[in-house]
């Protein structure tokens, strides 16, 4: 018993270090950047009335997700690698991780995205940049390691974009899918609307292919990271110390950079709602015909009686004022980064919104 008290009340103490962190909100997505392990968390905001949040990754220790470099042929996890001093600061798009040490500095910057025009914001983008600061050739490849859980209460933790089935561990390389999905599982509470789970781009417009991805047992594949020898007939378990727990790792091979050189990957993840998440779609904004149509769906809804579906989108307009609140504050405070383009953005936003208000108006 006394034992059991000393861990729950280590554990106590703990959790805020775990969980706090530099916050960012922008239409379903929260962002957490742990300043304490160079860490961040995901979460999608699955009902808008009850303010209710799922995590995308593993929650109760962000530390088993991670991003790391194998600079040459040593592996360091950024935010636990003693060889790199950290830095977290906000930017007018998002926020951003700087990782230094005497030859590298690595950047990794993350800014919001939408999965089509008319919707909110429901993934995040990740850009992470390698910068050559010392006066050698350095050889440096990446790594995105992923702790995901939502697909871990069905037989098959994984689906690819060409709908195969992973129930154990797989590796692509060649010609791997567009993307994967961590999905969750039609018995479980998180199914929710179109939400089908965590999702990672592998291809598209501005997103850099992975030379490999791998998908194991989480422990396994932590402990091998850049040498794991895909053995096909693996489950997700690792006997005895780990059961059914599935993890994914993102690769991209080493390069050589030259003094002075600079290497860049983007990611993009997120929430799954049946649409690829798309690289630059929060600059772009619906059409006039767009939103006309979206209005006319609207008052055609609330003709009908349709309480539920009105109050639904009632409350994703309240979500993108709030937005286009914190885009217009963040820029205040980076005046340095603002443009005409990201003015535009703002303007034809507002003047959506105030269609929109009129057409409220209209049919009370």
């Amino acid at each position: 018993m006394k034992r059991r008290i000393v861990v729950f009340t280590a554990l106590f103490i703990l959790l805020p270090a775990l969980v706090s962190g530099l916050t960012l909100e922008q239409g379903r997505i929260k962002l957490i950047l742990h300043e304490n392990n160079g860490r961040f968390s995901i979460y999608y905001l699955k009902d808008i009335e009850k303010e209710e949040y799922v995590s995308l990754l593993f929650e109760r220790d962000p530390r088993t997700s991670s991003t790391g470099i194998l600079q040459n042929n040593r592996v360091h996890t950024l935010g636990s690698s003693n060889a790199f001093s950290q830095k977290v600061r906000k930017t007018s798009e998002g926020a951003q991780f700087i990782w230094s040490s005497s030859k590298l500095e690595i950047q990794q910057t993350f800014s919001f995205v939408k999965s089509s025009p008319n919707s909110l914001v429901d993934g995040i983008r990740i850009d992470t940049a390698v910068a050559n600061n010392s006066e050698s050739t350095q050889s440096v490849g990446i790594h995105h390691l992923f702790d995901t859980y939502l697909g871990e209460k069905q037989d098959a933790h994984f689906i690819t974009s060409d709908d195969q089935q992973l129930e154990g561990e797989t590796g692509f390389s060649l010609q791997p899918p567009s993307y994967w999905v961590s999905p969750v599982s039609s018995k479980t509470e998180e199914k929710s609307g179109s939400f089908e789970g965590f999702v990672s781009m592998l291809k598209g417009s501005g997103i850099t292919l992975p030379d490999k991805v791998v998908f194991s047992n989480w422990k396994r594949l932590s402990e091998n990271l850049w040498n794991l020898q895909i053995q096909g007939n693996r489950n997700f378990n690792l006997l005895p110390y780990s059961i059914n727990d599935s993890a994914v790792c993102q690769f991209y091979d080493p390069i050589k950079l030259k003094p002075g050189g600079t290497r860049t990957i983007t990611a993009v993840v997120g929430a799954f709602t049946g649409s690829p998440l798309r690289v630059g779609s929060t600059v772009t904004t619906q059409s006039e015909e767009e939103s006309q149509a979206s209005l006319d769906r609207l008052i055609s809804r609330t003709r009908e009686g349709d309480s539920q579906a009105v109050k639904e989108m009632v409350r994703e307009d309240l979500v993108a004022v709030n937005d286009i609140i914190s885009q217009i504050n963040s820029l205040l405070s980076f005046p340095e980064d603002i443009s005409e383009e990201k003015i535009a953005v703002i303007e034809r936003a507002l003047k959506n919104l105030r269609e929109k208000q009129k057409q409220y108006k209209n049919s009370e």
